[in-house]
């Protein structure tokens, strides 16, 4: 799935990878000149959790955001994959 980039302007690549009751697994890839690595558990829940997992309703349920991020060459430009393991706490 095409998504808006969370600078606000270009688009990458996202998909889910795996979703569970504390755990949302999600690859983002591109070319964006500010990078795919977000930590920022405000903008990572507007720019991927609510797209990805609907019954979250804000952003303070993220307990952990871990991050697997590699950058090839493509073509002489740089082509990142990210893979985002977004923890939530339990709910309850």
């Amino acid at each position: 799935m095409r998504i808006k980039h969370w600078q606000g302007y270009g688009c990458v690549n996202a998909k889910k990878l795996r979703k569970d009751s504390e755990t949302l697994v999600v690859e983002v890839s591109g070319m964006h000149e500010y990078g795919l690595t977000r930590n920022d558990a405000y903008d990572v829940f507007n720019w991927l959790v609510k797209r990805f997992d609907k019954s979250r309703e804000d952003y303070r349920e993220i307990r952990d955001i871990d991050i697997d991020e590699n950058v090839e060459t493509v073509n002489g430009l740089p082509f990142w994959r990210c893979v985002y393991t977004i923890s939530f706490r339990p709910r309850g």
